[in-house]
């Protein structure tokens, strides 16, 4: 069986008309943060692979999304606390930091370390340590962290 061509008849074909309300804007949110485009940020010229004992030191985290978006929390602190965790790992045990949401996620990463060492500092976000965009092979956490001692204290001699 064959069929010969032929046009379609024009009330046959349909167009496109607006629905009540249309066109409406859209907003799209950035996704969570994710671990393989989160970046540690350093803090002004600080090299945030080292510090002193007993000195309060931070850095920063740039939250980004899957599609390097950055990472927008609109006033959730709650969340916010969530999206990262920071463990110091030294000979003298682990310790975390203290995480908190800045602004249009970025978070400042404080802590203070009594034990002067070698650390290995892991950033991670879900559990993975974050990649800061550069994958596997090279991600940036953990990373190495010298404590060096602090002063020579009286009361502590």
């Amino acid at each position: 069986v064959s069929m010969q061509r032929e046009p379609i008849p024009n009330e046959q074909l349909f167009y496109p008309s607006h629905i009540s309300g249309s066109p409406f804007s859209v907003h799209i949110d950035p996704g969570a943060a994710d671990y393989p485009h989160s970046t540690i940020l350093s803090a002004a010229d600080d090299d945030y692979h080292y510090t002193i004992a007993g000195k309060l030191t931070h850095f920063f985290i740039e939250a980004k999304d899957s599609s390097g978006n950055d990472k927008v929390i609109d006033g959730n602190q709650a969340n916010a606390a969530g999206q990262f965790n920071v463990d110091f790992i030294g000979t003298s045990g682990t310790f975390s930091a203290n995480i908190a949401h800045v602004e249009r996620g970025i978070f400042r990463v404080d802590y203070s370390l009594l034990m002067s060492g070698n650390y290995t500092v892991h950033v991670k976000a879900g559990g993975t340590d974050i990649y800061c965009g550069r994958g596997e092979a090279q991600k940036c956490s953990p990373f190495k962290l010298i404590v060096a001692p602090g002063p020579t204290d009286s009361i502590m001699s």
